[in-house]
């Protein structure tokens, strides 16, 4: 009797802890941070295209808004003056992306050499800081 008792025991222990493995809390990637970093990556992207098209001015590669379109909608954990900003920049990046568009289909290559993008390129890099520094907070709040 007492030995089964003690069979039931362990067989209880295993049961409970097998539950306790699957249930746990475990350390996952917030969607927050899969947004942000996702912007991140488009954000580099973009400003490599820029400094592709100081190299080639005649360069007819169009900026990436992909996972600007589907993240925006995602971004109520950020600053609100920050999702302003990126939602301004992303409408920016469209319409160079339709004047880069227009220029290649008349083939006015004159039309390519008139965008400017330093004033693009420092509204990125200030987006990118702050995208950046909310990563910085997040870990670091996770941590405690």
């Amino acid at each position: 009797m007492d030995g089964q008792i003690i069979q039931w025991v362990i067989i209880f222990a295993i049961f409970a802890v097998v539950i306790w493995y699957f249930t746990r809390p475990r350390r996952r990637i917030s969607q927050n941070v899969e947004t942000t970093i996702a912007l991140l990556r488009e954000i580099d992207t973009n400003l490599k295209i820029i400094n592709q098209r100081r190299q080639n001015s005649d360069s007819t590669k169009k900026f990436r808004t992909t996972s600007g379109r589907h993240a925006i909608g995602k971004t109520d954990y950020l600053n609100p003056d920050l999702v302003k900003r990126i939602d301004e920049m992303y409408k920016t990046l469209n319409e160079m992306n339709e004047a880069i568009e227009s220029a290649k289909q008349t083939k006015n290559t004159a039309m390519l050499h008139s965008l400017s993008f330093d004033n693009l390129e420092k509204e990125i890099n200030k987006n990118r800081s702050e995208l950046i520094e909310w990563l910085r907070e997040d870990y670091e709040s996770s941590k405690k």
